[in-house]
C-alpha cells in the first residue's frame, strides 16, 4: 500500500472513528484541519512508494479481527439507543471486552440522563385490564418512545459506565446469550458480570490480559482517536504512544493535529516512533505539524539512516524565514533520503539553489553514493556571477543533477584539466555533457548512452582544445546534438566517433563559426550502414562547406532538416549519392519539401518515383535515349544536362568523333541526380499550387517565381492567419489585386480614422538617404503585398519562412494599420527593414530594424523617415516610453516584439531576432 493510500485510508478511520467515539458534539462533522493537510499532500510532488499490503508489513498492521468489526458494530448502535434492553447491554459487553478504557478520566460535558419514566410508560396486562388498556371499545394508547440518546458518552468514566451497567442487569442472561451468537466463547461469556466500583478484570480476561494491571489513563481527546486500534497493542506500545502524545503538547484545541498523529502512529516504524516523535518535538511549533505529515508519508521506508535528524533540520532552515519554503525543502529532503542520495549530496544541492536559484524546487531523486562536493566548488570557483566568466543561473544545479546521475561525472569535473581552456569555453563543454541528463528517453537507456561517451570523454575534450576558440561554441553544440540523435547505446557506438571527426573538420576555417550544420550531417549519418559511413567521411571539405553555408540562417537550417530527414528515411542511398554530386540541389529541394506537409511530401516523392527520368537506367542510355528521355521541349524548371552538341549530332546537325560522343554522354550522365532532383522540385510546385487559379496557365507545369513560391509556402506553413490569407492569395492570383483594401475589416478601419489619407498610407513616399559609407539608400513603403510578405525571410527573423513567428508576417501583409518599409541600394538590393503600423489610438509606431547590424547613419534614416510620414499623415510618433495598441483587423494574431526605442543608443535586439 503506498503512503498517500495509507494517509487516505487513516483520513476515512479518522472520520468514521470520530463519529463512533464519545465526547463529539456533532459525529458527522468532519475534524477540523484534515481536508487542509490532505489537500497539501496532494499539491506536493511525491514519488509513490512500493505498493505492499498491509499484513506483509509489521510496521502498518492494524488488526482488522472479527472482534473489530464487532466493536465498531456495537459503538455505531450505542450512539442511537431508543430504549434499554439485552441488545444494548449485549454492545456495552462488546466495547468493554474489545476495548482498554481509562478509569479516572470524566466526560467532557455531561451526559444526557436515561430515560427515568421508562417503566412507567409500559402498559402491562392486569386482571382488571387483560388487555394491558382499560376498556374495550378504546383504541390502545400509543406508546411515547423515549428520545434516543447516545449511551458512548456514558462508558468512558467509571460514574456514567456504573450507572449505565446497574440499569441493565436485569439483560445480564440475555445480553450472555446473544454474545455467543455474535462469535463469543460461552465458557467466557459466563464469567462476565456486573462490575462493580469499576472493577473491569472480568472483561480483561477474556483476552487474557493481566487481571492485576492498571488501566492506562489517557486523554479524552486521545482515547477518542485510538480507542478502535488500541485492541492488539501492548501496554508499552500504549505508554509509548501517550508519551509522544504529551511530548508534542497536543492537548484538545489541537484538533488540526488528530488525523496526522494518527497517521504517524500507525505509518512510522515501532523501534522508530520514539525517535520520530522527538524529532518532532524539536522543531518549533509552527513545523511541528507539518514534519509530522511528511514522516508519516515517507514512515515505510524510514530507518535509522534515513531519519533526519535535529542538525537537518537547522540545515533546511537556513536562508530566509520562509515557512512554505522549509516545507518544500523538508519534504524534498525526507523523500530524497528514503531513495538513497546522500546527506552531502542533498545539502551542496540546496547550497546551489540558495546561491544561485532561490526560487527553483529541486526533484531529482536518482541515487548518488560516495559524493564528493570538492570537484564541483573548486570547478565553480573560477567563476564570478556577471560579466564575461559569469554563470547562468541554473548551471551549477544542471552539474550538481549530473553528477548523481551520470556515474563518474565527478571524476570527469575532477581529472580534466579545465586550464587548458578559458573558463566560458569549459562551461560550454561540460554543457554538452550535462544535456544528455535532459533527453526524455528512458533512464536507462542514458546511462547505457552515457557509459559509452564516458570513456572517450579525454580525447573529446582533447579534440575539444585543438579547435579554435571562436569556432569552440559550434564544436559543442555539435557534441550536444550528435548525442541527442543516437539514444541506443549500440549506436552510439557506432555512429559518435564519425560524428566527433566531422566536428573536427567543420569547426575550423574557412567554415562559419554559426550552428547548424551538425544537425544536417547527423541527418545524412543517421542509419547509415558501414559502406555508407566511409562514404560520408571521405565528403571533402568543399561539399561540406555548401552544408556549413545552407545552415547560416536558422529558419532555413530548420527547412532543410524537415525535407532532409524525410529524403534520408525514404531514399538513403540516393541522399549519399546526391551529397558527392550535386549537394546544392539537394539543400535547396530539401529546403522545398520542409515547407510542405508529411503527406504532400510523400506525394510529390511518389510522383517523382513514376516519372521517365527516375525510372530510366541512366548507366545504359545511348545518345538516342538521353535525348528522347530529356527531350529539348522538357518542362520548365527540369533540369536538362544533354549538351546541345550531343543533341545536334543526334539530329544530324553536327559530327562528333567518338570520344567527343562519349565524353558529352558522360557529361549527360553526370547530371542525373540534379535531373531527378529537379523533379521533386517542380512536384513540390505542383503541390503548393493546388487548389490555385494562376493567371498564367504555363505556371502550373513550370516553375513558380519566387515570389509567389514564396507565399504558397507562407499559405502551407504558417500557425495561424492562414484561411484567411489563403483566401487572399486566391484572390489576388485570380488577378483581385484589389482584395485587402476593399475587404470590410480594413475598410472600416479606415472609416474610423477618417483624417487619416488612405492612397498616402498604402502607398507611402520613398526617400533618399546617405549612408554611413557614402552610398545612397532608399527608404520605401512597399505596396506589392507578395514582396512585402518576406519582411522576415530577407533578414532570417523569425517572421521568416520557417520561423516560429511566421503568421505575423501575414498578418502584416493583411492588416492595412500594418506595413513594411525596406531600405535597398542603388542596385535594388535589399539592406533592411522596419514594421511600422498605426495604434488604435491614432499614433505613428516604429518597431526595430533588422537585421541588427544597422549602421547609426542608418538609424538616424529611417527615424527621419518616420517623423516625414508622420508629418505627411499628420498623426503623431509615438514617443518613448509610451504605451500603445495595435489591432488585429482581418489577422487573428500578430507579434509585437515592442516599439522601437531610438535614442542614438542601440537597445537590446528584441525576441524576434
Amino acid at each position: 500500500m503506498s503512503p498517500m493510500t495509507i494517509l487516505r485510508t487513516c483520513s476515512a478511520l479518522l472520520l468514521r472513528d470520530f463519529r463512533i467515539c464519545p465526547g463529539v458534539s456533532h459525529p458527522d462533522a468532519p475534524v477540523s484541519g484534515d481536508s487542509e493537510w490532505l489537500n497539501h499532500l496532494h499539491s506536493s510532488h511525491w514519488v509513490e512508494m512500493t505498493e505492499r499490503a498491509p499484513e506483509e508489513d509489521p510496521a502498518f498492521r492494524l488488526e482488522w479481527t472479527e472482534g473489530y468489526e464487532r466493536l465498531l458494530g456495537a459503538w455505531q448502535r450505542l450512539a442511537v439507543v431508543g430504549s434499554l434492553d439485552a441488545t444494548v447491554l449485549r454492545d456495552v459487553f462488546i466495547v468493554l471486552i474489545e476495548t482498554l478504557p481509562a478509569p479516572g478520566v470524566e466526560s467532557p460535558e455531561h451526559p444526557p440522563q436515561l430515560d427515568s419514566q421508562e417503566e412507567k410508560r409500559t402498559y402491562r396486562a392486569t386482571a382488571a385490564h387483560p388487555r394491558a388498556y382499560r376498556g374495550t371499545r378504546d383504541r390502545p394508547p400509543k406508546r411515547r418512545g423515549p428520545e434516543r440518546v447516545d449511551l458512548r458518552p456514558y462508558l468512558i468514566s467509571n460514574k456514567n459506565r456504573n450507572a449505565v451497567l446497574t440499569r441493565l442487569r436485569h439483560f445480564c442472561p440475555d445480553a450472555q446469550r446473544l454474545l455467543v451468537v455474535e462469535g463469543y466463547l460461552e465458557d467466557k461469556v459466563d464469567t462476565l458480570q456486573i462490575p462493580v466500583d469499576g472493577n473491569l478484570d472480568c472483561y480483561w480476561s477474556y483476552h487474557r490480559r493481566d487481571p492485576g494491571s492498571a488501566p492506562i489513563a489517557m486523554s479524552h481527546e486521545l482515547a477518542a482517536l485510538f480507542l478502535p486500534a488500541m485492541i492488539s497493542w501492548t501496554s508499552s506500545r500504549i505508554h509509548e504512544v501517550i508519551g509522544a502524545w504529551r511530548l508534542l503538547e497536543i492537548d484538545n484545541s489541537r484538533r488540526d493535529f488528530m488525523a496526522p498523529f494518527y497517521a504517524f502512529t500507525i505509518c512510522i516504524k515501532e523501534e522508530l516512533f520514539s525517535p520520530a516523535a522527538g524529532l518532532i518535538a524539536s522543531a518549533p511549533e509552527d513545523e511541528r505539524l507539518w514534519l509530522m505529515i511528511v514522516l508519516s508519508l515517507f514512515g515505510l521506508k524510514l530507518d535509522e539512516a534515513t531519519l533526519p535528524t535535529v542538525d537537518d533540520l537547522n540545515r533546511l532552515r537556513s536562508g530566509p524565514d520562509d515557512l512554505e519554503r522549509w516545507r518544500q525543502r523538508v519534504c524534498y529532503f525526507v523523500e530524497a533520503l528514503c531513495h538513497g542520495l546522500e546527506r552531502s549530496y542533498l545539502f551542496t544541492g540546496l547550497e546551489f539553489v540558495e546561491v544561485f536559484e532561490p526560487d527553483r524546487q529541486l526533484k531529482h531523486l536518482i541515487p548518488c553514493s560516495n559524493f564528493d562536493p570538492d570537484p564541483l566548488h573548486r570547478f565553480f570557483s573560477r567563476y564570478s556571477y556577471s560579466g564575461d566568466h559569469a554563470i547562468w543561473f541554473g548551471q551549477p544545479l544542471e552539474y550538481w543533477i549530473a553528477y548523481g546521475a551520470l556515474p563518474g561525472f565527478g571524476d570527469v569535473i575532477r581529472d580534466t584539466d579545465w586550464q587548458l581552456v578559458r573558463p566560458q569555453d569549459a562551461l560550454s563543454f561540460v554543457d554538452a555533457l550535462v544535456a544528455l541528463i535532459e533527453d526524455e528517453s528512458d533512464l536507462d537507456d542514458r546511462l547505457e548512452r552515457w557509459s559509452v561517451i564516458r570513456p572517450g570523454i579525454p580525447e573529446l575534450f582533447e579534440r575539444f582544445t585543438e579547435v579554435p576558440q571562436e569556432y569552440r561554441e559550434k564544436f559543442c553544440r555539435a557534441i550536444d546534438i550528435f548525442h541527442w540523435y543516437w539514444a541506443d547505446a549500440d549506436e552510439s557506438v557506432v555512429m559518435l566517433p564519425l560524428a566527433y571527426r566531422l566536428a573536427s573538420r567543420f569547426c575550423f576555417p574557412p567554415f562559419g563559426t554559426h550552428i547548424g550544420v551538425e544537425g544536417l550531417l547527423a541527418r545524412l549519418i543517421y542509419d547509415a550502414d558501414s559502406e555508407q559511413r566511409d562514404r560520408i567521411e571521405q565528403i571533402p571539405d568543399s561539399i561540406l562547406r555548401v552544408f556549413d553555408e545552407s545552415a547560416r540562417l536558422e529558419n532555413d537550417t530548420k527547412l532543410i532538416r524537415d525535407g532532409l530527414i524525410f529524403l534520408v528515411r525514404r531514399q538513403h542511398e540516393f541522399v549519399l549519392q546526391c551529397a558527392h554530386v550535386a549537394a546544392r540541389s539537394l539543400l535547396k529541394t530539401s529546403k522545398l519539401l520542409g515547407t510542405v506537409s508529411e503527406p504532400n511530401r510523400d506525394s510529390v516523392l511518389q510522383r517523382a518515383l513514376e516519372d521517365p527520368v527516375w525510372k530510366a537506367d541512366w548507366s545504359r542510355l545511348k545518345p538516342r535515349g538521353l535525348l528522347e528521355l530529356l527531350p529539348p521541349e522538357a518542362a520548365d524548371g527540369q533540369a536538362n544536362p544533354v549538351p546541345r552538341k550531343l543533341r545536334e549530332f543526334v539530329a544530324g546537325k553536327r559530327d562528333l568523333t567518338p570520344t567527343q560522343v562519349d565524353r558529352a554522354v558522360a557529361i549527360a550522365r553526370s547530371g542525373e541526380h540534379e535531373t531527378k532532383l529537379s523533379v521533386i522540385a517542380r512536384g513540390v510546385d505542383l503541390a503548393l499550387v493546388a487548389g490555385y487559379r494562376l493567371e498564367s496557365e504555363s505556371v502550373p507545369h513550370g516553375r513558380l517565381d519566387r515570389k509567389t513560391r514564396h507565399a504558397l509556402q507562407v499559405a502551407r506553413s504558417a500557425d495561424d492567419n492562414r484561411r484567411v490569407f489563403r483566401r487572399f492569395l486566391k484572390a489576388f492570383m485570380a488577378g483581385h489585386r484589389d482584395f485587402l483594401r476593399s475587404h470590410p475589416k480594413n475598410m472600416g478601419w479606415f472609416e474610423r480614422h477618417p483624417d487619416l489619407d488612405m492612397d498616402g498610407w498604402l502607398a507611402g513616399p520613398a526617400i533618399d538617404f546617405d549612408s554611413s559609407n557614402g552610398e545612397v539608400i532608399r527608404i520605401s513603403m512597399e505596396s506589392d503585398p507578395l514582396e512585402a510578405l518576406q519582411l522576415g525571410t530577407y533578414v532570417g527573423s523569425c517572421l521568416g519562412l520557417g520561423g516560429v513567428n511566421m503568421y505575423s508576417a501575414v498578418a502584416v501583409v493583411l492588416d492595412a494599420n500594418k506595413q513594411v518599409l525596406y531600405a535597398r541600394d542603388k542596385k535594388g538590393k535589399l539592406l533592411h527593414r522596419q514594421l511600422v503600423a498605426i495604434s488604435k489610438s491614432g499614433e505613428l509606431v516604429c518597431f526595430d530594424l533588422y537585421p541588427a547590424n544597422a549602421s547609426a547613419a542608418v538609424e538616424a534614416a529611417f527615424r527621419a523617415y518616420g517623423v516625414q510620414l508622420s508629418e505627411a499623415l499628420s498623426i503623431p510618433l509615438l514617443g518613448a516610453g509610451e504605451t500603445y495598441e495595435v489591432e488585429e483587423l482581418l489577422a487573428n494574431e500578430w507579434y509585437d516584439d515592442g516599439a522601437w526605442q531610438y535614442s542614438g543608443r542601440r537597445k537590446k535586439r528584441s525576441r524576434e531576432q
